[in-house]
Formats: structure tokens, sequence, C-alpha cells
């Protein structure tokens, strides 16, 4: 199983400089007094693409990952998946307020 989880953490990072990218872009566009659509459909664009590349593995990596737990083991992730989602919700929550 190392080996899945290492090669999901380096497309980690790249999914990750995809989602800066845009955020980047979006910052750029924000600051100039017109929107250059054609630059910020390229930087969509890239991103998707990078993501969309990146779809075939991940899925394989679940699969094999999933196919090694036990129903105990999958029962324990899916509550730890859960609160971090639920804490991620307030989080969410709590930040949206922060704008009013």
């Amino acid at each position: 199983m190392l080996p899945v989880t290492e090669k999901l953490f380096d497309e980690r990072d790249a999914i990750k400089q995809a989602r800066l990218k845009v955020y980047d872009e979006v910052l750029a566009q924000l600051k100039n007094d017109t929107v250059d659509t054609a630059q910020l459909e390229s930087v969509l664009h890239s991103t998707w693409t990078t993501m969309d590349v990146r779809i075939p593995m991940v899925s394989d990596a679940f699969a094999s990952v999933h196919a090694v737990l036990t129903p105990e083991q999958r029962a324990e992730l899916s509550e730890k998946l859960e609160r971090r989602q639920k804490r991620r919700k307030n989080r969410r929550h709590h930040r949206w307020h922060d704008w009013h």
C-alpha cells in the first residue's frame, strides 16, 4: 500500500499547484480594470486538464486501498472522514459570516 500512497502524495502536490495557479490568476484578474477572459480560460483549461489526466490513477489507487482494508478499517476511516468533513463545513460556514 505504501507505493500507492506515495504516488497519491506526489499527485497531491501537482493538484495543489494547479489549484494555486487558478487562485493566483483570479487574484490577478481582480486587480485589473478589466478581465482577460482568454487568459482566465487558458488557466482554467490547463487546471482541468491537470485534474482530468489524474482521474484514472486516483480511481485505481482508491480501489487498491479499498481492497486491502477490512470492513472495520473502512468503517473507522469513514467515520474519520465524516468528522473531518463536518469540521470543514463548520469552518466554511463561519468564514461566510465574516464577510457580512
